[in-house]
């Protein structure tokens, strides 16, 4: 399937998937620094619990609609993409917060079962973990309502010790939500370990102040954003995404990835190369999560020096999930070492 898409790629200009030269070269040359790292990659954000109501439709205003059917499963956005790349094997921890409720522990659990280390996570006591509430129609359509009040992790007087953990890991993955001081604590500790020689991946929201904003793309190694945040941030329209991507390109040196839910994701590299593949899902059922897994499948290729197989992991994996309800179901579908796939379509 995907030598098809690649044919189709040569007939409309698009760019052949290839490997990625610097990175290539720079998983070769930092081998043996990497050895003594602890861990491959380390996350800050969210950590949501989701709550995905199935509907026929949105409601009206003073209207009332039946739900047929609840799907709960951990969520959040960085902290999907750590789930799974510690699926794929790689040493990964977190930063953030939970309550010490049912769904709190849900959420450990599921780390755990990643292997993801939890000495940074801190269980708050007498606290609800933080959730989204998504309902879903059958058109696809979604609404969220959030329920954030954990997420301010750094403090001035924790931030050394972060980065002492910090500097222990290849990569850092990003998406702080928080108050304006907590965005600003955490582009600090992004700008202290980029000057240590770490690697930055960073997931937008569309819920930023501008100006740390564009600091933080333009130190980022790499950059995930979906269609919206997008526009969003370049003032343009999701149809016209090719002179969003132009406006991105004069902040961010370093590779974008814009994931486009049921159409694919188009990858930029730090040279302007364009690649694309589309998804391939047989049937989209709720997109929550779907970009995370994309951005998991993608830097497992990324860490092993191709931008090729990052993207066809991606699409993989996206397609897994986001042929069921929550970000984090299909996972016993895929065969982690082998990057087979063994559920029936």
């Amino acid at each position: 399937m995907l030598k098809k898409y690649m044919e189709k790629a040569k007939n409309t200009n698009q760019i052949k998937l290839s490997i990625s030269k610097k990175y290539k070269t720079q998983n070769t040359n930092n081998t043996k620094a990497n050895k003594s790292k602890k861990y491959k990659i380390i996350g800050i954000g969210a950590l949501l619990y989701d709550k995905i109501y199935v509907i026929e439709r949105l409601a009206h205003s003073n209207e009332s609609i039946g739900i047929r059917n609840v799907y709960n499963s951990p969520g959040g956005s960085v902290a999907n993409t750590i789930f799974w790349l510690g699926k794929y094997g790689y040493k990964s921890a977190f930063f953030g917060s939970l309550g010490d409720d049912k769904e709190g522990k849900n959420m450990a659990d599921s780390f755990k079962d990643a292997s993801v280390a939890l000495s940074y996570i801190n269980t708050l006591k007498n606290s609800l973990t933080d959730f989204a509430l998504t309902f879903v129609d059958d058109k696809e359509n979604r609404t969220f309502y959030t329920y954030i009040k954990l997420d301010n992790i750094l403090t001035k007087k924790n931030l050394d010790k972060h980065l002492q953990t910090l500097k222990q890991s290849e990569w850092f993955f990003i998406s702080p939500h928080g108050d304006k001081q907590q965005i600003k604590l955490v582009t600090l500790l992004v700008e202290k370990f980029k000057k240590s020689g770490g690697k930055i991946a960073f997931s937008i929201g569309v819920w930023y102040k501008r100006k740390l904003l564009d600091k933080l793309i333009s130190i980022s190694d790499v950059v995930f954003l979906n269609r919206t945040e997008l526009a969003f941030l370049t003032g343009t329209s999701e149809r016209d995404f090719k002179k969003g991507i132009v406006k991105l390109r004069k902040m961010c040196k370093g590779i974008i990835v814009n994931t486009r839910g049921k159409e694919g994701a188009y990858v930029f590299d730090e040279r302007g190369k364009e690649y694309f593949i589309p998804t391939r899902a047989r049937k989209v059922v709720d997109t929550t999560g779907c970009g995370d897994a994309f951005a998991a499948g993608f830097l497992n290729g990324l860490f092993k020096g191709s931008i090729k197989k990052g993207i066809e992991n991606g699409t993989n994996l996206s397609a897994e999930v986001i042929e069921r309800y929550g970000a984090r179901n299909g996972v016993g579908c895929i065969n982690f070492k082998s990057g087979r796939f063994k559920c029936k379509k």
